[in-house]
């Protein structure tokens, strides 16, 4: 996430340079009349007898120096062959000052546009409808497990390529809101799984089915032998992950990004994973209390008896529907 992270403050610092250098340049050519070029509203076009209001294929990029008048250009000219031969390459055209006019640099675009276009980039490979969460809520706190050896399996899972969170737009615009009101207490949200790749799920219920790979057994169920696993609706042959709408999640102080006491950690596979887990002590329940709370009011849901950190959004999109697209 780090990465990503500064690949975008580089890409938005190179941005910010050549809009400022568009700028300046601009401001020259309004200063010194005598190499101004003349402005206009109509389409550009070398030959005065041909159809105006034939389009160009290719954007016109003037320059002109004190030294020469001449102005170098590119143009496609509008193909005259079949449809199925193949489109004419550019050519390069010589034209004087007074043969030519343009319309004036454009008013430099605001700086949220230019993000809200990188970051539409960045989403391209998702389907449509899904986003990547830390574009929407850059303060949310990841530690996506299964992209790493820290989770029950012991190794990373198929599907996790990249240790992002991916969910519905739906889903993340209710998680915003989760996290607007915690801010107001300095709390905030950590989130240990989002959308979950089927391949994903079916490398869960291969490791369940192999009762040689107990490596981490102490640490995840050391009172419950794998078969109990799924039988105590632990693990399933279908996720809910997979439709996009589901998260796993706890609450964090936001001045030590420390997680709150709920208990028991994440995916622990035991009676003390279940929200209603009666044997706590009243600060965990107070805190799984807020932490449901807040997940519901911003609608989500939560089983009593279901782990206290897994929600589904209420009216999530894609309700029958599983996805097998990588988190990358």
């Amino acid at each position: 996430m780090r990465n990503n992270k500064k690949t975008l403050l580089f890409i938005f610092f190179i941005d910010l340079i050549l809009i400022i250098l568009l700028f300046f340049l601009n401001q020259l050519n309004n200063q010194n009349p005598e190499t101004s070029l003349k402005e206009t509203s109509s389409p550009i076009s070398t030959d005065k007898n041909k159809d105006e209001s034939a389009p160009l294929s290719s954007t016109v990029i003037p320059t002109a120096t004190p030294f020469d008048n001449t102005i170098h250009k590119t143009i496609t000219e509008k193909s005259q062959m079949p449809s199925s031969a193949p489109s004419a390459s550019p050519t390069t055209v010589d034209v004087t000052e007074d043969e030519i006019m343009f319309s004036p640099i454009p008013s430099l675009v605001p700086m949220s546009a230019a993000l809200d276009g990188l970051s539409n980039t960045l989403n391209a490979y998702l389907p449509d409808g899904f986003v990547y969460v830390e574009d929407v809520i850059p303060n949310i706190i990841l530690d996506i497990r299964y992209y790493t050896e820290s989770n029950f399996t012991g190794r990373p899972l198929k599907g996790y390529e990249a240790p992002r969170a991916i969910l519905t737009e739906a889903a993340t615009a209710a998680l915003l809101q989760v996290q607007t009101e915690l801010s107001s207490k300095n709390l905030g949200l950590k989130i240990f799984d989002a959308y979950r790749p089927e391949s994903a799920v079916a490398d869960i219920v291969k490791w369940v089915k192999d009762p040689e790979d107990t490596k981490m057994k102490q640490e995840y169920y050391p009172d419950m032998s794998k078969e109990d696993i799924i039988k105590k609706g632990f693990i399933a042959v279908h996720s809910a992950h997979s439709r996009g709408s589901t998260v796993d999640l706890t609450l964090v102080d936001m001045s030590t990004e420390k997680e709150l006491d709920m208990g028991c950690g994440f995916d622990f596979f035991g009676d003390e994973a279940r929200y209603n887990y009666a044997n706590l002590s009243e600060e965990q329940k107070s805190n799984r209390k807020l932490l449901r709370d807040v997940m519901v009011s911003h609608g989500f849901h939560i089983v009593d008896r279901g782990e206290w950190w897994h929600f589904r959004l209420k009216e999530e999109p894609h309700s029958g529907t599983y996805f097998d697209f990588p988190v990358k």
